[in-house]
């Protein structure tokens, strides 16, 4: 049974990815939730006026996972994947488009 969405937030997932022919499952982030969204007739502009709450990230940072693969182009070495982690997220109000 699919659940309500809740309050914009950070989520983790676990997914997995290929990266340079190695598989790995790796912990993803996301923005994800709720954002108040609302439409009204200006009067002045005789047009309509919508403006869209979007869950974006506030904070990130770059997280290296080293994966379970030896990197082709560093003999000896691990292979590496640079990831964007989002440590908190906002609802962002935008103009919507048509």
């Amino acid at each position: 049974m699919p659940t309500s969405p809740g309050v914009c937030s950070v989520q983790e997932r676990q997914e997995e990815i290929t990266f340079k022919g190695c598989m790995a499952n790796v912990t993803v982030t996301r923005c994800e939730g709720t954002c108040i969204s609302a439409a009204s007739f200006n009067t002045i502009t005789q047009q309509m006026d919508a403006h869209c709450g979007c869950c974006r990230p506030l904070h990130s940072h770059e997280q290296q996972l080293e994966l379970p693969c030896p990197d082709p182009s560093a003999p000896g070495q691990w292979l590496v994947l640079t990831l964007q982690v989002f440590s908190r997220c906002e609802c962002s109000s935008v103009a919507c488009g048509d």
